[in-house]
């Protein structure tokens, strides 16, 4: 995006907010460095994102700063609630591995064998008999 604005393929980026257009600090930097070279506008339909003068990019550079470690401080907590999870054997999510069915359960996700393997049939026989692979 920032060479097609180099390029003056347009005069302005129009992000919805700030964190839609930029997610970390490194970024932020090389969209202001680009707005004062080439002189594209650049603003969010929030507010959020403005860059004409110090206070305006200071700004920025604050929320940018924030939202990335929200971003961390997430990203740390799934991982850790995913390894406590597979720690105590819990299913955490997605789909059920092969040979094994999702079941109802009232207090989360309950994987059932597939029938046809307790029968003694192949990965390879249960695989085949579906009809979409």
């Amino acid at each position: 995006m920032l060479q097609f604005l180099a390029q003056r393929g347009a005069d302005a980026m129009i992000a919805y907010d700030l964190d839609r257009a930029v997610r970390d600090p490194r970024d932020l930097e090389d969209l202001i460095d680009a707005k004062v070279l080439y002189g594209f506008g650049v603003k969010s339909t929030t507010g959020s994102l403005r860059l004409d003068n110090d206070s305006d990019i200071a700004m920025a550079r604050v929320l940018v700063a924030m939202a990335n470690k929200s971003s961390a401080d997430t990203a740390r907590r799934v991982a850790r609630a995913s390894k406590q999870q597979a720690i105590e054997g819990r299913w955490h999510g997605g789909r059920a591995p092969y040979g094994y069915r999702m079941g109802d359960s009232t207090w989360g996700v309950t994987l059932l064998v597939d029938g046809r393997y307790q029968e003694g049939t192949t990965g390879r026989d249960v695989y085949e008999s579906q009809e979409v692979h």
